[in-house]
C-alpha cells in the first residue's frame, strides 16, 4: 500500500472510533464528556464502543426539548421566573410539563 492509502485508511479508522463522540457533541447531548470518556477508555473492545454509540444516540427529555423546539419556552420560563413573575415551585411544575 502506498502512503496517501495508509494515511487514508489510519483516518478513517479514527473517525469510525470516535464516532460516538462526534454524534454526541453534534447534538449537543447533556452526557457528552461521559460518553467520551467511555468511547476514549474502553472504545476499543468492541462492547465499550457499541455501549458509547448506543448511548450517544438516546434522547433524554432535556435533549428532546431541544430538538422539539420547545427551548423558546423554557427560556421564557426562566425569564419569568428571573423577573419574579413564577415561583421557583412554579417553574419546576411548568418546567417538567414542558419535558414530559
Amino acid at each position: 500500500m502506498d502512503f496517501f492509502a495508509t494515511l487514508f485508511l489510519l483516518a478513517l479508522g479514527i473517525a469510525v472510533y470516535f464516532l460516538p463522540l462526534f454524534i454526541a457533541c453534534f447534538r449537543k447531548h447533556p452526557s457528552a464528556l461521559a460518553i467520551s470518556a467511555l468511547n476514549f477508555l474502553a472504545g476499543w473492545t468492541f462492547i465499550g464502543w457499541l455501549v458509547a454509540f448506543i448511548w450517544a444516540l438516546t434522547n433524554t427529555p432535556a435533549l428532546s426539548a431541544l430538538q422539539s423546539g420547545r427551548t423558546h419556552d423554557l427560556y421564557k420560563l426562566a425569564e419569568l421566573r428571573e423577573k419574579g413573575a413564577l415561583t421557583e415551585d412554579e417553574f419546576q411544575r411548568e418546567k417538567s410539563k414542558l419535558l414530559s
